[in-house]
């Protein structure tokens, strides 16, 4: 706990009935609920004692600085010893936290009950560290290169783009009008897949194809590396005036792995 003073610098001390100073008088320290004493300093690094008791002068004031150390129960006396108060003062602070010895690179921190030194977890210094990420090698924090993105070979045509082992190509074609309920047609890949594709879209891009009725989904029954084939059907719900009197134009795009 740091010192602190006894009351103001220079106080009068009166005497028992309170109306002249207490010349001459006496301050007794003891500690705080005991008769043993206590001692006082003069300097608030604690070096320099007091006497106890404190002897005041004819003004009924002590001609020393007090300082303190913690609680005490101060007595005051006149010039015959006669008690005229007693007292009990503390600096009004609990005892402080001890900080540990200091510990070179690690801060202070604290376990719930104690004041601990801890290693400093910091970002290391990002000098000459460009294009690097923050990682760890599962005990420190370290600068390590960034991923780089594979440069994929993009080859792009007219009809068709090749991203690595990935072809897509497209086009248009248009199944008969048969003038019957359903129509189909093959549509060869003007590249060959190097196995069946993965997927293949259909959109028709025409409306005014049936006598009656709506157009079903298109579908695609089957397809291999070469191409595929495309099937419609009306919508007709056993409507069978609903029948296919225009060609069905329509686009295709395709998805499918090469070398």
């Amino acid at each position: 706990m740091p010192s602190y003073r006894f009351f103001n610098p220079a106080p009068v001390f009166f005497d028992l009935p309170g109306l002249k100073p207490a010349a001459n008088g006496f301050l007794y320290f003891y500690a705080p609920g005991t008769t043993t004493p206590k001692g006082t300093w003069s300097d608030s690094e604690l070096t320099i004692a007091n006497t106890n008791p404190v002897p005041l002068d004819s003004s009924g004031r002590a001609n020393v600085n007090i300082w303190l150390d913690g609680g005490y129960s101060v007595v005051l006396k006149a010039a015959d010893g006669t008690g005229i108060w007693t007292a009990d003062i503390d600096a009004g602070a609990g005892a402080g936290a001890v900080i540990p010895a200091l510990l070179t690179g690690r801060f202070l921190t604290n376990d719930g009950s104690n004041l601990i030194w801890a290693d400093v977890l910091q970002v290391p210094d990002p000098t000459g560290s460009a294009n690097r990420v923050l990682g760890t090698d599962g005990s420190n924090l370290i600068w390590v290169a960034m991923p780089t993105v594979p440069d994929l070979p993009v080859e792009n045509f007219a009809n068709r783009v090749k991203i690595g082992t990935l072809l897509i190509q497209w086009g248009a074609s248009q199944a008969p009008a048969t003038g019957q309920r359903q129509t189909s047609v093959a549509v060869p890949f003007p590249f060959a897949f190097s196995a069946a594709p993965y997927h293949v879209d259909i959109t028709v891009t025409s409306t005014a194809l049936v006598s009656s009725g709506v157009l079903a989904v298109d579908a695609v029954p089957t397809k291999d590396a070469n191409g595929c084939s495309v099937q419609f059907d009306t919508n007709d719900f056993g409507n069978n005036a609903s029948r296919f009197t225009n060609p069905v134009p329509f686009t295709w795009i395709a998805y499918g792995p090469t070398t």
